[in-house]
């Protein structure tokens, strides 16, 4: 058992990795957010909810599998697909095989959102201009 009195410590390049990779998961969630926030009007926890709903099967999921995939409580996920909701871009319905769960169902327009949100796929937009 290791000797509690002699931490490891970290010293020169293994320290610059460390530092380097503690500040990118510090600062890139924010930067993430923010991103979203002003592009797409969503958090990127939302834009991660409609992202795995986008990609499963007939864009529905269980709300407990869907917390799993998110890695988040029943709570949180419920709080955002409720955010979701009220846009139109997700709707909840009982499951019709187990009616003690809930499934997540994106919408055509959260579909599109997705699309929009999605880096990459933003198509530029036109500005009209007028000749004369």
């Amino acid at each position: 058992m290791p000797d509690p009195r002699t931490a490891a410590v970290l010293e020169g390049a293994d320290l610059e990795i460390w530092a380097a990779l503690a500040t990118v998961l510090e600062w890139l969630p924010a930067a993430l957010d923010g991103q979203l926030q002003r592009d797409a009007q969503l958090t990127h926890f939302e834009y991660g909810v409609l992202y795995a709903l986008s990609t499963a099967p007939d864009r529905t999921l269980r709300m407990s599998v869907l917390a799993g995939y998110a890695n988040s409580s029943l709570s949180r996920l419920s709080r955002a697909a409720t955010r979701l909701e009220t846009r139109g871009w997700l709707r909840r319905t009982p499951d019709p095989d187990d009616g003690r769960f809930t499934l997540a169902i994106l919408t055509d327009l959260g579909q599109q959102k997705v699309d929009d949100a999605t880096p990459g796929t933003r198509r530029p937009s036109t500005a009209s201009s007028s000749t004369g």
